[in-house]
């Protein structure tokens, strides 16, 4: 029944509009630090502006993949739950309690219980 199930709509735009945001903002921060810093021939900064740009957005999109990996928990991939496991657990378990509910001894019929 929830094998098709996907994440909140909400949650995936959220997370793709902040790594948007991040993205964009990191891109014009190092931007500007990076013209201040050749305009000042500081290389060192211009470098970690650059680094930390491209450090940034990596982990993000690595964000998103996550993500989008997620958003299907019971699939067939690698890292998803074993649903096959699961159902026949789940069924192992029912037929137990089943089979239990049965041999109750309040289900006895009241002429067969001694007064």
């Amino acid at each position: 029944q929830y094998v098709g199930t996907q994440l909140p709509f909400a949650y995936v735009q959220l997370v793709a509009l902040t790594t948007l945001l991040n993205n964009t903002v990191s891109s014009f921060r190092a931007g500007v630090l990076l013209a201040g810093a050749v305009h000042r021939k500081d290389f060192a900064t211009g470098t970690a502006a650059v680094l930390f740009v491209v450090v940034g957005s990596v982990v993000y999109q690595g964000v998103l993949s996550i993500t989008h990996m997620i958003s299907d928990p019971f699939g067939t991939d690698i890292h998803d739950f074993p649903i096959v496991c699961y159902m026949a657990t789940s069924q192992s378990i029912a037929e137990a309690f089943l089979g239990a509910s049965k041999k109750l001894p309040f289900l006895i019929p009241a002429q067969r219980l001694p007064h």
